[in-house]
């Protein structure tokens, strides 16, 4: 018989977008809030002084359901077999990869 299997996420959110070196569309609500839309275009760069220790998190000024993970994490994940999974190298652009 199958096995229901249920996922829990409980995830840091951070403020760790570095803007400057980034590479994303910026829009802001009616009362002032900015926020970053991530789309195939994006190029993200990271704070690693706020990341740190953090493995997986949110960005806090993020639009959408989106996960950065580094690599540790990433390897994690496909050496435990677990399988629906799409990854890819926020450092670059739908084109580059």
């Amino acid at each position: 018989a199958p096995v229901a299997l249920w996922l829990c996420e409980v995830l840091p959110v951070l403020d760790a977008l570095d803007v400057a070196r980034s590479e994303v569309a910026i829009t802001t609500t009616s009362d002032g809030e900015i926020f970053h839309v991530i789309s195939g275009i994006s190029r993200l760069a990271l704070n690693e002084a706020i990341v740190g220790r953090h493995h997986a998190f949110r960005l806090a000024t993020s639009l959408g359901q989106r996960i950065v993970l580094d690599d540790v994490f990433t390897e994690a994940i496909k050496n435990a077999g677990l399988t629906g999974l799409y990854f890819y190298d926020a450092s670059k652009n739908l084109g580059e990869r």
